[in-house]
């Protein structure tokens, strides 16, 4: 071998012992961004992932980048687990109440920053795998059924701190005790309600403090955007309680759930099957034929009203 063909494969072995390859760009970004997270520097781990490009079948990635917004939001695991999951109740009637006492759950705007924070976290979890529409069947095809179950247990519990912050809001809650049209509002019911199904489904609980059909929040009745959070907040919660598997002793009572509390909508003469299917919030607004006002008074009345006293 003559000197120049030497010094070429010397110079070429040089820049590529040098320079990273894209799979270490990527496994660095995520150690860098799983470093600072754990520091508390949320939105520096949400910077040192966007120097890559979005890695939506990567399950670390995904984990990491719903963590960093959640960090923003002041989401925290291990406050779930030792501060709130005890107060999560199995009975039918008191479970959204129960998830409006978390220490997390008491907002007093729509517009938090915390709340909207963990809203972005969630749909990061939901579509992974670069889906378009959220489902458990949808992740699973694209992630496979171990990162998927791994995936949605972590959208599990941080489903669950946003419908806390949504009910303790929108239901007008007493912070202590969680009772529906206990707080400090004047609403006693999450809507007003027009519908004679949905008045009816109301009128069956009985002792609820939604006893008029004009008691509704102002804020929610103003908005389908709103209306369609907690809507598909719960879907995806039904959807994902019922297929994931837990394992050790961190689930708490979580596995119990699925047994327990169970969704009212099922697709029939009182609703249409996209109002009890929808899991994806841009398909909730924009389907307003499927979905429509009287679809949404009845799934507020019938399941909303009657599982939160």
């Amino acid at each position: 071998m003559n000197k120049r063909n030497l010094l070429l494969i010397l110079i070429l072995t040089t820049i590529l012992s040098c320079g990273k390859t894209n799979q270490q760009e990527v496994e660095d970004a995520l150690f860098h961004a799983r470093q600072l997270l754990t520091g508390g520097r949320c939105a520096e781990a949400l910077e040192a992932l966007a120097k890559i490009p979005a890695q939506p079948k990567n399950v670390d990635y995904l984990k990491l980048s719903a963590s960093g917004h959640a960090c923003i939001g002041g989401y925290s695991t291990p406050t779930f687990f030792l501060t709130d999951l005890s107060k999560v109740s199995a009975s039918q009637t008191a479970f959204l109440g129960s998830l409006a006492t978390f220490s997390t759950s008491n907002m007093t705007s729509n517009a938090s920053q915390d709340y909207l924070s963990l809203k972005t976290a969630i749909n990061i979890l939901l579509l992974g795998g670069g889906n378009t529409t959220s489902s458990y069947a949808n992740r699973t095809a694209t992630l496979g059924s171990l990162d998927n179950n791994n995936l949605s247990v972590f959208a599990l519990y941080m489903i669950l701190v946003e419908l806390g912050k949504f009910m303790n809001y929108y239901g007008n809650v007493d912070d202590s005790t969680g009772v529906k049209g206990g707080g400090a509002g004047i609403n006693e019911c999450y809507m007003d309600y027009t519908d004679a199904t949905a008045q009816a489904g109301i009128a069956l609980q009985g002792g609820d403090s939604c006893d008029l059909f004009n008691e509704g929040s102002a804020d929610l009745n103003a908005s389908r955007a709103r209306q369609c959070e907690g809507i598909v907040l719960f879907n995806n919660f039904i959807d994902i309680i019922n297929n994931v598997s837990f394992s050790g002793s961190n689930s708490g009572s979580l596995g119990n759930l699925s047994g327990s509390v169970t969704s009212a909508c099922s697709a029939g003469a009182t609703f249409n099957a996209e109002t009890c299917d929808v899991k994806t919030f841009s398909e909730c607004v924009n389907d307003t034929t499927n979905i429509d006002n009287v679809q949404i008074e009845r799934y507020y009345g019938i399941i909303f009203e009657n599982m939160h006293i």
